[in-house]
């Protein structure tokens, strides 16, 4: 159904909006099923987040960077529906698909998506 979901606002935006939309992308947002964890960079400069499944995967499309989104909210009911929700930031763009595939297949991940931001303009008639 996600992925029904995705193709279809994919069409839409390059049908009304004129965008090219992508299929790669070096930016990802993920969320943790269960877990707040601590993410560090080991010594070969990738991401590593504790989870054997996460980071061979990590390894595998060179994940470079990580961001907790939202970890400047103060604490709260509504922030802890945010926790957990990182920007994975890899050293060349990958195919949406195969890592969205890939890091939900671990079962460790609530949803994978690319972080992408449509710019389009509007011009009066």
């Amino acid at each position: 159904m996600k992925k029904a979901i995705f193709i279809l606002i994919n069409i839409i935006n390059t049908t009304l909006f004129g965008q090219n939309v992508s299929n790669k992308t070096n930016r990802f947002i993920v969320k943790f099923k269960h877990a707040t964890l601590n993410p560090t960079i080991n010594q070969t400069s990738l991401v590593i987040f504790g989870v054997s499944k996460a980071d061979a995967l990590n390894e595998k499309f060179g994940c470079i960077a990580v961001t907790n989104l939202f970890a400047s909210l103060k604490k709260s009911e509504f922030s802890k529906a945010l926790e957990g929700v990182y920007v994975l930031t890899f050293k060349a763009n990958q195919s949406v698909s195969e890592v969205v595939n890939a890091y939900l297949a671990t079962g460790w991940f609530k949803y994978v998506e690319p972080d992408k931001l449509t710019e389009f303009s509007w011009n009066k008639n």
